[in-house]
């Protein structure tokens, strides 16, 4: 619906829709009210959940809700105060962000990041399926990291403990779920190349176009005035053998 008012023959009708309340821009807004209201309900159940859990269960969320209303002591609902001046006055170390903003990242990840991430989980784990040699070396990697952990906890009570199993028994019997930490994740290297070399050959969005805003300059030199349109092709520019060499398609 959205695309419609880039599409339309006579420019600027959207916008006489929109204010008449008719047509497509009718059915966008009620499309929105829906997807805007879903949001809101989720974040009123997470705030009523953590007022009532302990400090303890509550602490131990780790969705990225929870994260994003900085959890515990977070802005009531329907206030606006900025996070930051919130921070200082409640003298908090964690980010607040009110209900308007925190509804505003969740639809941009329902919109934006949903097609997307699973575009790209698809073409990396097909591509695994076709390169074993790079899942065995990302399998070694993370059994690396774990083996770290458990001799990092020696002496004390380990929560999880958990084995990668190898592509000849890929039995999951006896294994629990385990959970890695943000420093933990830094340390994959090879898995980060790895997905980055699945979103260079096979990015979600292959093509996508762009207007100026304002007068800019590439760095190529070409001139754009305000209101050029342009288009880039990612697909494309990931297969570039002078950029990636001869073997970019591997």
């Amino acid at each position: 619906l959205s695309l419609k008012r880039f599409l339309g023959i006579i420019p600027y009708l959207w916008k006489i829709k929109r204010a008449l309340k008719i047509g497509s821009e009718e059915r966008l807004r009620q499309s929105l009210k829906v997807v805007n209201d879903f949001a809101m309900h989720a974040i009123r159940t997470r705030r009523e959940q953590l007022a009532t859990e302990s400090c303890v269960n509550s602490s131990q969320r780790k969705d990225l809700l929870c994260r994003f209303m900085g959890h515990p002591g977070g802005l009531e609902m329907g206030k606006e105060e900025t996070a930051m001046k919130d921070v200082e006055d409640r003298n908090v170390k964690s980010p607040l962000f009110s209900d308007k903003l925190l509804r505003d990242m969740i639809v941009s990840f329902l919109l934006a990041g949903r097609d997307t991430s699973s575009s790209a989980l698809t073409w990396f784990f097909w591509l695994l399926t076709k390169n074993p040699r790079v899942e065995d070396s990302i399998r070694a990697e993370i059994q690396q990291i774990l083996d770290a952990r458990k001799s990092n906890c020696e002496g004390k009570t380990v929560a999880r403990e958990y084995t990668i199993p190898s592509n000849e028994n890929n039995s999951s019997k006896g294994n629990t779920e385990v959970l890695f930490s943000y420093d933990e994740l830094r340390n994959m290297d090879y898995l980060q190349a790895a997905l980055s070399e699945t979103l260079r050959l096979y990015p979600p969005v292959p093509q996508d176009s762009r207007e100026a805003s304002k007068k800019d300059v590439l760095p190529d030199g070409t001139v754009l005035k305000s209101g050029t349109q342009i288009s880039y092709h990612p697909y494309a520019m990931g297969r570039i053998q002078s950029l990636w060499g001869e073997d970019c398609l591997e």
